[in-house]
């Protein structure tokens, strides 16, 4: 018996056209789920007035972590040649089709499915995007 397995994938067809798949890992590894997620959040503080200022790029982020899941694909240009695994490539994706990846990477990456959130009995308040720095 081994800790390390090999790499199992999940071959899935795009909805917007069933004739071109993205083979996607089945499960992740913690690595996958931390590696560069700290290079789309920017934090700023303010030593003067203490608050910190943080800024999420959520379209990078949400690209990264398509990439991270996609193994290959037959997506192809205008002129039958396989597109590269790359930011650009997930720009040109039909929006159903960039959705659906982002969710199934989402799920292959530890986040929770939808139907297991629960939400809280009692809410937590105001929700302040501005915290204290201390000096």
């Amino acid at each position: 018996m081994s800790y390390t397995q090999k790499e199992k994938t999940d071959k899935l067809e795009l909805p917007s056209n069933k004739a071109y798949w993205v083979e996607l890992k089945a499960k992740t590894n913690y690595g996958d789920s931390l590696e560069g997620s700290s290079d789309f959040l920017n934090m700023e503080p303010n030593l003067e007035t203490g608050e910190v200022k943080t800024k999420l790029d959520l379209a990078s982020y949400t690209k990264y972590r398509i990439l991270t899941c996609i193994v290959d694909w037959n997506l192809d240009d205008e002129e039958g040649n396989v597109l590269p695994l790359s930011v650009e490539s997930i720009n040109l994706l039909d929006g159903v089709d960039g959705k659906f990846l982002a969710k199934e990477a989402e799920a292959r990456l530890g986040e929770r499915p939808e139907k297991k959130e629960v939400p809280f009995e009692k809410g937590s308040g105001n929700v302040s995007t501005r915290a204290k720095v201390k000096r």
